[in-house]
Protein backbone atom coordinates (compact mmCIF):
# COMPACT_ATOMS: atom_id res chain seq x y z
CA UNK A 1 0.00 0.00 0.00
CA UNK A 2 3.03 2.22 0.50
CA UNK A 3 3.82 1.83 -3.32
CA UNK A 4 0.06 2.53 -4.00
CA UNK A 5 0.33 5.89 -2.28
CA UNK A 6 3.54 7.14 -4.00
CA UNK A 7 1.79 6.09 -6.85
CA UNK A 8 -1.44 8.50 -6.14
CA UNK A 9 0.73 11.22 -4.74
CA UNK A 10 3.01 11.18 -8.10
CA UNK A 11 -0.28 11.27 -10.11
CA UNK A 12 -1.69 14.04 -8.37
CA UNK A 13 1.59 16.14 -8.64
CA UNK A 14 1.73 15.63 -12.26
CA UNK A 15 -1.23 16.73 -12.13
CA UNK A 16 -0.62 19.64 -10.78
CA UNK A 17 2.61 20.67 -12.77
CA UNK A 18 1.06 20.33 -16.03
CA UNK A 19 -1.39 22.49 -15.21
CA UNK A 20 0.88 25.22 -13.55
CA UNK A 21 3.38 24.68 -16.08
CA UNK A 22 1.89 23.53 -19.52
CA UNK A 23 -0.48 25.85 -21.55
CA UNK A 24 -2.93 23.25 -21.47
CA UNK A 25 -6.00 25.38 -22.12
CA UNK A 26 -6.33 29.09 -22.70
CA UNK A 27 -4.65 31.89 -20.72
CA UNK A 28 -8.26 32.80 -19.59
CA UNK A 29 -8.96 29.42 -18.22
CA UNK A 30 -5.44 29.78 -16.04
CA UNK A 31 -6.34 33.79 -15.09
CA UNK A 32 -6.53 33.09 -11.53
CA UNK A 33 -3.78 30.38 -10.99
CA UNK A 34 -1.33 30.96 -8.80
CA UNK A 35 1.83 29.04 -10.60
CA UNK A 36 4.37 29.68 -7.80
CA UNK A 37 2.00 28.53 -5.12
CA UNK A 38 1.27 25.37 -7.15
CA UNK A 39 4.86 24.33 -7.78
CA UNK A 40 5.50 24.68 -3.96
CA UNK A 41 2.61 22.66 -2.95
CA UNK A 42 3.80 20.43 -5.18
CA UNK A 43 7.64 19.79 -4.60
CA UNK A 44 6.20 20.10 -0.38
CA UNK A 45 4.35 17.25 -1.49
CA UNK A 46 7.32 15.69 -3.26
CA UNK A 47 9.40 15.82 -0.36
CA UNK A 48 6.72 14.67 2.13
CA UNK A 49 5.85 11.72 0.00
CA UNK A 50 9.63 10.50 -0.43
CA UNK A 51 10.19 11.11 3.28
CA UNK A 52 7.63 8.80 4.44
CA UNK A 53 9.69 5.78 2.63
CA UNK A 54 11.89 6.51 6.07
CA UNK A 55 9.11 6.09 8.57
CA UNK A 56 8.55 2.47 9.96
CA UNK A 57 5.00 2.15 9.50
CA UNK A 58 4.36 -1.21 10.34
CA UNK A 59 6.09 -0.70 13.91
CA UNK A 60 3.61 2.47 14.10
CA UNK A 61 0.47 0.81 13.60
CA UNK A 62 -1.95 0.66 10.39
CA UNK A 63 -4.13 3.44 11.20
CA UNK A 64 -0.85 5.88 11.43
CA UNK A 65 -0.82 5.27 8.23
CA UNK A 66 -3.47 7.65 7.28
CA UNK A 67 -1.37 10.64 7.81
CA UNK A 68 -1.14 9.75 3.75
CA UNK A 69 -4.31 10.85 2.42
CA UNK A 70 -4.76 13.26 4.95
CA UNK A 71 -2.10 15.28 4.27
CA UNK A 72 -2.72 14.44 0.38
CA UNK A 73 -6.62 16.17 1.45
CA UNK A 74 -4.62 19.16 2.67
CA UNK A 75 -1.92 19.44 -0.24
CA UNK A 76 -5.42 19.68 -2.32
CA UNK A 77 -7.21 22.32 -0.51
CA UNK A 78 -3.68 24.42 -0.71
CA UNK A 79 -4.37 23.69 -4.68
CA UNK A 80 -8.06 24.73 -4.64
CA UNK A 81 -6.82 27.74 -2.88
CA UNK A 82 -4.23 28.58 -5.67
CA UNK A 83 -6.16 27.43 -8.42
CA UNK A 84 -9.45 29.26 -8.26
CA UNK A 85 -11.04 28.58 -5.43
CA UNK A 86 -14.84 26.89 -6.18
CA UNK A 87 -13.69 26.72 -10.13
CA UNK A 88 -10.36 24.61 -9.35
CA UNK A 89 -9.03 21.77 -11.24
CA UNK A 90 -7.56 20.17 -8.05
CA UNK A 91 -11.00 18.75 -7.44
CA UNK A 92 -10.39 16.05 -9.58
CA UNK A 93 -7.31 14.44 -7.47
CA UNK A 94 -10.10 14.37 -4.22
CA UNK A 95 -10.76 10.89 -6.53
CA UNK A 96 -7.42 9.25 -5.53
CA UNK A 97 -7.94 10.18 -1.82
CA UNK A 98 -11.37 8.56 -2.06
CA UNK A 99 -9.83 5.62 -3.60
CA UNK A 100 -6.98 5.25 -1.48
CA UNK A 101 -8.92 5.75 1.67
CA UNK A 102 -11.58 3.01 0.56
CA UNK A 103 -8.45 0.45 -0.24
CA UNK A 104 -6.49 0.67 2.91
CA UNK A 105 -8.70 1.56 5.71
CA UNK A 106 -11.18 0.11 7.75
CA UNK A 107 -15.19 1.54 7.47
CA UNK A 108 -14.62 3.67 10.38
CA UNK A 109 -11.44 5.21 9.62
CA UNK A 110 -12.52 5.67 5.66
CA UNK A 111 -15.08 7.85 6.69
CA UNK A 112 -13.40 9.99 9.21
CA UNK A 113 -10.78 10.31 6.37
CA UNK A 114 -13.91 11.59 4.16
CA UNK A 115 -14.86 13.97 6.38
CA UNK A 116 -11.68 15.42 6.22
CA UNK A 117 -11.33 15.39 2.46
CA UNK A 118 -14.70 16.71 1.94
CA UNK A 119 -14.09 20.06 4.57
CA UNK A 120 -10.98 20.05 2.16
CA UNK A 121 -13.07 20.84 -0.89
CA UNK A 122 -15.29 23.03 0.86
CA UNK A 123 -12.36 25.52 2.03
CA UNK A 124 -13.15 28.02 -0.65
CA UNK A 125 -15.81 28.98 1.53
CA UNK A 126 -13.61 30.64 4.01
CA UNK A 127 -12.32 32.92 1.93
CA UNK A 128 -14.77 32.60 -1.58
CA UNK A 129 -18.47 31.89 0.42
CA UNK A 130 -20.76 31.07 -2.00
CA UNK A 131 -23.59 28.94 -1.04
CA UNK A 132 -24.43 27.49 -4.41
CA UNK A 133 -20.91 26.57 -5.27
CA UNK A 134 -21.12 24.69 -1.78
CA UNK A 135 -24.34 23.11 -2.75
CA UNK A 136 -23.35 21.77 -6.19
CA UNK A 137 -19.92 20.17 -4.10
CA UNK A 138 -22.29 18.47 -1.80
CA UNK A 139 -24.59 17.32 -4.16
CA UNK A 140 -21.90 16.22 -7.38
CA UNK A 141 -18.50 15.37 -6.32
CA UNK A 142 -18.53 14.44 -2.38
CA UNK A 143 -21.29 12.26 -3.54
CA UNK A 144 -18.83 10.39 -6.13
CA UNK A 145 -16.19 10.59 -3.68
CA UNK A 146 -18.06 9.03 -0.92
CA UNK A 147 -19.26 5.93 -3.57
CA UNK A 148 -15.70 5.69 -4.94
CA UNK A 149 -14.60 5.08 -1.24
CA UNK A 150 -17.35 2.41 -0.35
CA UNK A 151 -16.75 0.50 -3.81
CA UNK A 152 -13.39 0.26 -3.28
CA UNK A 153 -13.43 -0.55 0.50
CA UNK A 154 -16.56 -2.91 -0.35
CA UNK A 155 -13.64 -4.98 -3.16
CA UNK A 156 -10.99 -5.24 -0.69
CA UNK A 157 -13.38 -6.78 1.64
CA UNK A 158 -14.61 -9.27 -0.47
CA UNK A 159 -11.05 -10.03 -2.06
CA UNK A 160 -9.86 -10.31 2.01
CA UNK A 161 -13.19 -12.96 2.53
CA UNK A 162 -12.34 -14.75 -0.69
CA UNK A 163 -8.22 -14.93 0.52
CA UNK A 164 -9.22 -16.07 4.15
CA UNK A 165 -11.75 -18.97 1.94
CA UNK A 166 -9.31 -20.21 0.10
CA UNK A 167 -6.78 -20.38 3.17
CA UNK A 168 -9.23 -22.13 4.98
CA UNK A 169 -9.42 -24.43 2.45
CA UNK A 170 -5.67 -25.06 1.84
CA UNK A 171 -5.65 -25.86 5.40
CA UNK A 172 -8.62 -28.48 4.89
CA UNK A 173 -6.69 -29.73 2.45
CA UNK A 174 -2.90 -29.55 3.80
CA UNK A 175 -2.87 -29.26 7.54
CA UNK A 176 -4.25 -32.40 10.04
CA UNK A 177 -6.33 -30.89 11.81
CA UNK A 178 -5.57 -32.48 15.06
CA UNK A 179 -2.57 -31.34 15.70
CA UNK A 180 -1.98 -27.97 13.63
CA UNK A 181 0.75 -29.72 11.51
CA UNK A 182 0.72 -30.92 7.57
CA UNK A 183 -1.19 -34.15 6.99
CA UNK A 184 -0.05 -36.87 4.76
CA UNK A 185 -1.55 -35.53 1.33
CA UNK A 186 0.34 -32.17 1.57
CA UNK A 187 3.94 -34.69 2.83
CA UNK A 188 3.28 -37.21 0.18
CA UNK A 189 3.61 -33.99 -2.70
CA UNK A 190 6.62 -32.02 -0.67
CA UNK A 191 8.69 -35.19 -0.85
CA UNK A 192 8.13 -36.12 -4.75
CA UNK A 193 9.22 -32.15 -5.24
CA UNK A 194 12.04 -32.52 -3.08
CA UNK A 195 13.06 -35.50 -4.68
CA UNK A 196 13.22 -33.48 -8.17
CA UNK A 197 14.85 -31.08 -6.66
CA UNK A 198 17.70 -32.84 -5.28
CA UNK A 199 17.94 -34.90 -8.58
CA UNK A 200 19.06 -31.25 -10.17
CA UNK A 201 20.72 -29.80 -7.60
CA UNK A 202 22.26 -32.84 -6.60
CA UNK A 203 21.82 -31.95 -3.01
CA UNK A 204 20.83 -34.73 -0.82
CA UNK A 205 18.18 -34.12 2.19
CA UNK A 206 16.92 -36.88 5.21
CA UNK A 207 13.70 -38.10 5.85
CA UNK A 208 13.11 -39.14 9.60
CA UNK A 209 10.17 -41.02 10.81
CA UNK A 210 9.41 -40.37 14.25
CA UNK A 211 6.78 -42.71 16.58
CA UNK A 212 6.33 -42.32 20.19
CA UNK A 213 7.30 -45.02 22.39
CA UNK A 214 4.34 -46.94 24.16
CA UNK A 215 1.57 -44.65 23.04
CA UNK A 216 -1.03 -47.21 23.37
CA UNK A 217 -0.94 -47.42 26.61
CA UNK A 218 -0.83 -43.90 27.57
CA UNK A 219 -4.19 -44.03 25.38
CA UNK A 220 -5.21 -46.89 28.08
CA UNK A 221 -3.93 -45.22 31.09
CA UNK A 222 -5.24 -41.45 30.79
CA UNK A 223 -7.62 -42.06 27.74
CA UNK A 224 -8.03 -40.82 23.50
CA UNK A 225 -8.50 -37.25 24.97
CA UNK A 226 -5.02 -37.26 26.76
CA UNK A 227 -3.76 -38.82 24.20
CA UNK A 228 -4.90 -36.18 21.45
CA UNK A 229 -3.30 -33.65 23.88
CA UNK A 230 0.23 -35.42 23.93
CA UNK A 231 0.24 -35.80 19.82
CA UNK A 232 -0.62 -31.68 19.65
CA UNK A 233 2.14 -31.20 22.23
CA UNK A 234 4.51 -33.71 20.24
CA UNK A 235 3.63 -32.02 16.35
CA UNK A 236 3.98 -28.07 17.74
CA UNK A 237 7.52 -29.38 19.84
CA UNK A 238 8.46 -31.14 15.92
CA UNK A 239 7.45 -28.12 14.46
CA UNK A 240 8.82 -25.31 16.52
CA UNK A 241 12.61 -27.63 16.65
CA UNK A 242 12.42 -27.99 12.72
CA UNK A 243 13.56 -24.73 10.33
CA UNK A 244 11.85 -22.82 8.16
CA UNK A 245 12.86 -24.98 5.52
CA UNK A 246 11.88 -28.57 6.92
CA UNK A 247 8.45 -30.09 6.66
CA UNK A 248 6.90 -31.57 9.75
CA UNK A 249 4.00 -33.63 8.84
CA UNK A 250 1.45 -36.19 10.79
CA UNK A 251 1.89 -39.50 8.73
CA UNK A 252 -0.54 -41.34 10.63
CA UNK A 253 -1.65 -41.98 14.02
CA UNK A 254 1.24 -41.64 16.52
CA UNK A 255 3.55 -41.74 13.99
CA UNK A 256 4.98 -37.85 12.10
CA UNK A 257 7.60 -37.33 9.16
CA UNK A 258 10.01 -34.76 8.78
CA UNK A 259 11.57 -34.10 5.45
CA UNK A 260 14.76 -32.23 6.24
CA UNK A 261 16.63 -30.47 2.62
CA UNK A 262 20.31 -30.39 2.45
CA UNK A 263 20.68 -32.57 5.85
CA UNK A 264 22.43 -35.47 5.98
CA UNK A 265 22.43 -38.10 9.02
CA UNK A 266 24.74 -35.99 11.40
CA UNK A 267 22.47 -33.14 11.46
CA UNK A 268 19.19 -35.53 11.51
CA UNK A 269 20.59 -37.00 14.33
CA UNK A 270 21.22 -33.83 16.10
CA UNK A 271 17.64 -32.68 14.93
CA UNK A 272 15.82 -35.53 16.90
CA UNK A 273 18.26 -34.98 20.05
CA UNK A 274 17.51 -31.53 20.54
CA UNK A 275 13.79 -32.09 20.02
CA UNK A 276 13.92 -35.48 22.14
CA UNK A 277 15.16 -33.23 25.53
CA UNK A 278 12.67 -30.71 24.48
CA UNK A 279 10.09 -33.03 24.61
CA UNK A 280 11.04 -34.75 27.78
CA UNK A 281 11.06 -31.38 29.63
CA UNK A 282 7.84 -30.04 28.63
CA UNK A 283 6.26 -33.43 29.63
CA UNK A 284 8.04 -33.62 32.85
CA UNK A 285 6.55 -30.06 33.30
CA UNK A 286 3.20 -30.54 31.94
CA UNK A 287 1.99 -34.01 32.88
CA UNK A 288 4.66 -34.97 35.36
CA UNK A 289 6.43 -37.86 33.79
CA UNK A 290 8.45 -38.74 30.73
CA UNK A 291 7.31 -38.92 26.67
CA UNK A 292 9.80 -40.49 24.81
CA UNK A 293 9.63 -41.47 21.08
CA UNK A 294 11.72 -43.89 18.52
CA UNK A 295 13.49 -42.31 14.93
CA UNK A 296 14.51 -43.97 11.87
CA UNK A 297 15.99 -42.41 9.15
CA UNK A 298 16.85 -42.87 5.28
CA UNK A 299 19.18 -40.17 3.21
CA UNK A 300 18.04 -39.19 -0.55
CA UNK A 301 21.13 -41.18 -2.72
CA UNK A 302 20.79 -40.97 -7.19
CA UNK A 303 18.78 -44.66 -7.00
CA UNK A 304 15.99 -43.11 -4.59
CA UNK A 305 12.59 -42.73 -5.23
CA UNK A 306 10.05 -42.11 -2.88
CA UNK A 307 8.98 -45.57 -1.98
CA UNK A 308 12.46 -46.88 -1.31
CA UNK A 309 12.94 -43.51 1.27
CA UNK A 310 9.17 -43.92 3.15
CA UNK A 311 10.55 -47.58 3.10
CA UNK A 312 13.59 -47.16 4.54
CA UNK A 313 13.15 -44.61 7.42
CA UNK A 314 10.17 -46.98 8.38
CA UNK A 315 12.16 -50.23 8.56
CA UNK A 316 14.69 -47.77 10.38
CA UNK A 317 12.13 -46.32 13.12
CA UNK A 318 10.57 -49.87 13.59
CA UNK A 319 14.45 -51.35 13.93
CA UNK A 320 15.21 -48.71 16.72
CA UNK A 321 11.79 -49.84 18.46
CA UNK A 322 13.16 -53.28 18.29
CA UNK A 323 16.13 -51.95 19.63
CA UNK A 324 15.10 -50.94 22.97
CA UNK A 325 13.08 -47.67 22.38
CA UNK A 326 13.96 -44.27 22.87
CA UNK A 327 16.36 -44.21 20.34
CA UNK A 328 17.68 -42.75 16.38
CA UNK A 329 18.45 -45.42 13.92
CA UNK A 330 19.55 -45.23 10.38
CA UNK A 331 20.04 -47.93 7.93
Amino acid sequence: MRLIALLFYAVGIFVVLAVANTPLSSDEDYAELNRAGLNAVAIVAGLFALGSLAIPWERIGRNAFAVMPTAGSVFLGLCVYYSGGWDSFAYLPFVLVSVFYGLYFSARVAALGMVGAVLAGASPQLYEPNVSELMELLVVPVPLYLVLAFVSNYVVRQIALRERQIERLRQQTEMDGLTGVHNRRYFDAKLTEELERARRSREGFSLIFVDLDDFKQINDAYGHAFGDEVLRSVAQTLYSSARQVDTVARFGGDEFVVLMPGTRIPGARAFFERMQEEIIRRSMEEWGFEIRMSAGAAVWNDGSDTATLVGGADAAMYEAKRLGKDRFFTG
